[in-house]
């Protein structure tokens, strides 16, 4: 490796590890100061959350199924602008202008901050896996340093620092996530890719995101009990465990456990939301159970999406998109849940203790029902890599190349058609749908096509023109 790649890949760890952390320090703690200093409500909290998880859906499908909408300069002059939007709107309103803007400025505020914080994570897909897990360790901890430093400003400039930070850290990724979003911008929709292609694609329905949902739920479930909100023996216990889970990777030289992380989580997790509603406990002793075992989690999950992504970039931000949506309303869910628990029994510890273990039980249930058929290593090692999807690039030379090897090899204008559709990765379905053709007709003309290609499989089509165009 030269030393300019090296002082550039140094370069691309060092932002994105100072990106990753200052966004983490917006969501620890600048956001809950921004909600105090506007004295916004829970239902205004709530139709913020709403509505940024309803945005991020919406980005999940529409880079699942039209990636053309989402290039580079739509995506970041979107981001500054909901941001600038949210600035003003958010600063009217904590200078006495009215609720109306101040929640209206929320609104923005988080969307963009959610935007910003997605493609700070796209902008580390293509660094190399132990960059990642370094990247993704670091971060985590830096996040709680700039958490604690942020704990000292006031109400004005907790707001002002909440919008500045998110114009840095999207300025600061733009030069990484650019070409991710402009390769996904000349590539065939995922959800299209994903029908050929299934292997290579982490779906929404998958496990991970069940288990994301699940930790998200308990976690905003314990933090609904007043007594188990963040304080400074929290963050120092979260902390201190992912420093042992640091230890833990040194002395692995470097290599992630994710199975036993999720182990260690799971346990942490149960014994939070068993401790908090119990009245002779401490409900901080809880809390500690809790941060600790989500923070584990936390750091699993982002890093297992990372790896998974750089090996298939195309669907970076499908999987990020969805991930944080699932992640934002499950939280919101579980302290509803938490606080209409109390809300209901709250004179009757036993009963507040009996449905928390009810949850514990749910949690539980649906972890262990399905833990036997999954694992974190197998689901990283099973993601296919998408060199077998560059292919269904538009690009100029992806074209040109299938039209000098179809005129070489002499295929007629029926099987130019079916060998273009079969290079982007199509199946005979898929075809016989397109063309309107049958099925012995997609055949014949397949045979035909690797006759005159000299190939013997599907694969070996694709290799040629790849070979030819890369």
């Amino acid at each position: 490796m030269s030393k300019i790649a090296a002082r550039n890949q140094a370069a691309q760890f060092a932002t994105c590890c100072l990106a990753l952390s200052l966004s983490y320090a917006v969501v620890l703690s600048l956001s809950e100061g921004v909600y105090a200093a506007m004295g916004a409500s829970s239902e205004v909290r709530a139709l913020t959350s709403v509505v940024s998880t309803g945005a991020l859906v919406v980005l999940a499908m529409a880079s699942t199924w039209r990636p053309s909408w989402l290039g580079p300069r739509t995506a970041t002059f979107g981001c500054a602008g909901l941001l600038a939007l949210g600035a003003v709107g958010v600063l009217v309103g904590f200078f006495g202008g009215g609720t109306l803007p101040g929640t209206v400025g929320l609104t923005f505020l988080f969307m963009a901050g959610s935007f910003s914080i997605l493609l700070v994570k796209a902008g580390c897909v293509s660094m190399k896996p132990q960059a990642i897990l370094g990247c993704v360790f670091a971060s985590f901890l830096l996040g709680h340093v700039w958490s604690y430093a942020f704990s000292f400003l006031g109400p004005l400039a907790t707001l002002v620092a909440c919008i500045a930070i998110t114009a840095f850290v999207l300025a600061a990724s733009h030069p990484y996530y650019r070409p991710l979003l402009e390769r996904i911008k000349a590539t065939d929709a995922p959800g299209v890719l994903a029908a050929t292609r299934p292997r290579a694609f982490l779906p929404f329905g998958h496990q991970v995101f069940i288990y994301l949902a699940l930790f998200n739920f308990a976690h905003g479930y314990l933090l609904s009990f007043s007594s188990t909100g963040a304080t400074t023996s929290n963050s120092l216990f979260t902390v201190a465990t992912i420093l042992v889970v640091g230890i833990v990777l040194v002395v692995r030289k470097g290599r992630m456990f994710p199975d036993a992380l999720f182990a260690v989580s799971v346990l942490l997790v149960t014994g939070g939301i068993l401790l908090a509603p119990i009245a002779e406990v401490d409900g901080d002793f809880a809390a500690l159970f809790l941060a600790a075992g989500v923070a584990c989690f936390n750091l699993l999950y982002l890093y297992a999406l990372l790896v998974i992504s750089s090996k298939n970039k195309i669907n970076t931000i499908p999987v990020l998109a969805w991930g944080a949506s699932i992640e934002s309303f499950f939280m919101l869910a579980g302290g509803m849940a938490g606080q209409g628990i109390l809300q209901a029994f709250a004179a009757d510890h036993t009963a507040v203790s009996v449905l928390s273990v009810m949850v514990v039980l749910v949690i539980l249930g649906c972890i262990l029902f399905t833990i036997r058929s999954f694992s974190f290593d197998r689901t990283i090692a099973d993601i296919e890599p998408d060199s077998s999807l560059s292919l269904a690039s538009h690009s100029e030379a992806w074209e040109r190349r299938c039209a000098e090897i179809a005129a070489q090899a002499g295929l007629t204008q029926r099987e130019q058609e079916v060998f273009v559709l079969l290079a982007r990765g199509r199946n005979s379905p898929y075809i016989q749908k397109e063309l309107v053709i049958t099925n012995n007709t997609v055949k014949a003309h397949v045979k035909h096509i690797y006759q005159k290609l000299g190939v013997n499989s599907h694969q070996q089509l694709i290799d040629l023109v790849d070979a030819r165009t890369t």
